[in-house]
Formats: C-alpha cells, structure tokens, sequence
C-alpha cells in the first residue's frame, strides 16, 4: 500500500493545528473509535473521550504548549510522524523543549 506524500503533509498540518488551537476535541477527532496513545509507558488513553481527556490534561499542564511538525514519512502501511513541542510547566514555569 502506498500512501501519498502529499495527503501524509497534510495530515500532519491539521493534526499541529488540532493541538495549537487548544480545544482537546479537536485533537480527539483525528481518532476513530480505536485509536489510543500510550505516554510514558502509562495506560492507554482509548477513544474520543479518553483522548480528549489526555489533550486537555497536556493543555492544563504546558499551557504555552506550542506542537510543531518535524515531518512525516511512510513505508509500506507504517507512518511515523516526527514532532517536537515546547512551552513552560506550568506548576514550576520550567520551560520544555520535547521531541517523538
């Protein structure tokens, strides 16, 4: 299966722009009913509920969160989407400069 480059840029634009625009249903909806992000090696947060309940918690911790895209590639029917994200905690004020 080959997945266009184009579509894949794309993708990750609006995904950026779902977590900057700081409304968690926002980064939800890029998830079907299935999906589910693991942090930290922690429980998996699954579905639109759980998942905008994990936005909403990285929102409320790293208020200034600010995502950029670093890219996105495929092969075969795998995509790997590189990102980094910085803003400050916002208990301590430290500042974060995080990448995945």
């Amino acid at each position: 299966m080959s997945i266009d480059q184009a579509r894949l840029d794309d993708l990750a634009t609006r995904y950026v722009e779902a977590w900057n625009s700081k409304v968690p249903e926002n980064v939800a909806l890029f998830h079907d009913a299935k999906s589910q992000i693991v942090i930290n090696r922690g429980e998996p947060s699954v579905g639109f509920d759980e998942l905008t309940a994990m936005a909403a918690g990285f929102h409320a911790a790293v208020p200034d969160l600010v995502l950029q895209n670093d890219g996105i590639r495929a092969a075969g029917d795998h995509v790997v989407f590189m990102w980094t994200f910085t803003g400050h905690d916002a208990e301590t004020g430290n500042p974060l400069n995080v990448t995945g």
